[in-house]
């Protein structure tokens, strides 16, 4: 690990935010610094919910980053979106407490107890898991829940 990367990545506000919501901090830094995901457990600051993939690019009208990125901003998702490590899913971020209440069958919620695997702040492109939309630098940063259920109404 370079002290110059993690130097790098802690004077970023997100990555401040996100790894103090992480169950151990110094490991969440340490994967980071590696280039990879740190394992944030889902529930008392946040959840995410898992799109397929197949249901965003047929709301988007694509599959390139591009036309994804604009279909969401559009629908209201503009912070806190991961592209899965191979492509197959979207994780939007979500407030705590969405699990409780969430009842759609095609999208799954992360909630407490649940982890996920959370790319470094600056990865906005493959190879591996990246930030599609920017990560959120705190909690009103958070994806409405009924932001996503508009947009994939749409499908």
């Amino acid at each position: 690990m370079t002290h110059d990367r993690l130097g790098a990545l802690q004077e970023k506000a997100a990555a401040r935010w996100l790894v103090s919501r992480a169950t151990h901090p110094r490991d969440a830094w340490e994967e980071w610094a590696y280039g990879r995901p740190a394992m944030l457990r889902m529930g008392a600051h946040l959840e995410a919910l898992r799109l397929p993939a197949g249901l965003v690019h047929r709301v988007a009208g694509g599959e390139e980053p591009g036309v994804v990125r604009d279909a969401l901003r559009r629908g209201g998702v503009g912070w806190g979106v991961i592209v899965g490590v191979h492509g197959r899913s979207y994780y939007v971020l979500v407030p705590p407490g969405t699990s409780r209440t969430w009842d759609d069958g095609r999208i799954a919620c992360a909630g407490p107890g649940d982890y996920l695997g959370v790319p470094a702040v600056e990865r906005d492109a493959p190879p591996g898991s990246y930030w599609l939309l920017p990560p959120p630098e705190g909690p009103g940063e958070l994806c409405s829940a009924a932001a996503v259920v508009a947009l994939v109404a749409a499908s």
